[in-house]
């Protein structure tokens, strides 16, 4: 054979195709092999948010170093019931070829998992009731309206649900305003809530209260406590004559003696 320079190299562009097709075929091998054998807990289409990421990150964990594709398949594998026939119309699809696996994971978790998290996301706004100032209870509401999905409630809905857990007297004052969307609802709550606080304020501000150091009238003359009544009228006695009733400037004796 000639060593000349164009058939050398054509030898090395062969050779170093074969390696490329045995490189491939290994790492084909490997893959059919762990693809056999890794197994992961079963997900059967659990609507419970953590049971679909814990499956997720198993997946994740054991297959270090494979492509999103081959992630893709090993969560496949691992599939049973409704979550199985959901996988292989994702297959059919052919999704599993250009999703990355982060991409695979937020289908399946939009697909079962979103059924449940509204479910309790619905429980915690209605448990969510005004229990102090209206600023509160708006902040409370607005966080968990802001985790369902975007536009799951119409403003209608959103001034209902928010109208039904304020204060009673809220509530019946709120609704006579009649807000067309939640801001309105929230801002008029605020304003009549701050009308009832200033007149109660006004009124304790004014309210009548003992004068500072005042003590009640009182016959007694008091010393430290404690009574003293006043002196009575002296006896009426006459030292001349030791009789009672008169004084000795009085005595009718005066004149005998």
């Amino acid at each position: 054979m000639s060593k000349s320079p164009d058939n050398v190299a054509e030898l090395i562009k062969i050779m170093k195709e074969e390696n490329k097709c045995m490189r491939e075929e290994a790492i084909a091998r490997e893959t059919r092999l762990f693809l056999a054998s890794a197994t992961v807990k079963t997900y059967s289409g659990s609507k419970v948010s953590t049971k679909i990421q814990y499956f997720l990150d198993e997946i994740f964990w054991i297959s270090n170093g494979f492509t999103d594709e081959q992630m893709i398949i090993v969560a496949g594998r691992n599939m049973s019931g409704i979550a199985e026939k959901w996988y292989l119309a994702y297959q059919e699809e052919n999704l599993h070829q250009s999703d990355t696996f982060e991409e695979f994971g937020e289908r399946l978790k939009n697909q079962f998992g979103q059924a449940y998290d509204v479910q309790v996301l619905q429980a915690k706004l209605t448990a969510c009731v005004q229990l102090g100032r209206v600023e509160d209870y708006n902040k409370r509401f607005y966080d968990i309206l802001n985790e369902f999905p975007k536009d799951y409630f119409s403003e209608q809905a959103k001034v209902a649900n928010y109208l039904c857990n304020l204060t009673t007297k809220l509530r019946c004052e709120v609704k006579i305003k009649d807000p067309v969307n939640l801001c309105d609802a929230m801002k008029y709550a605020g304003i009549i809530e701050g009308k009832y606080t200033g007149k109660a304020n006004w009124e304790k501000k004014f309210i009548k209260r003992p004068i500072r150091g005042f003590r009640p009238k009182n016959n007694d003359m008091e010393i430290d406590n404690v009574s003293m009544k006043k002196p009575k009228a002296k006896d009426k006695k006459c030292y001349g004559c030791d009789k009672e009733g008169h004084f000795a400037a009085n005595c009718p004796n005066k004149s005998k003696n």
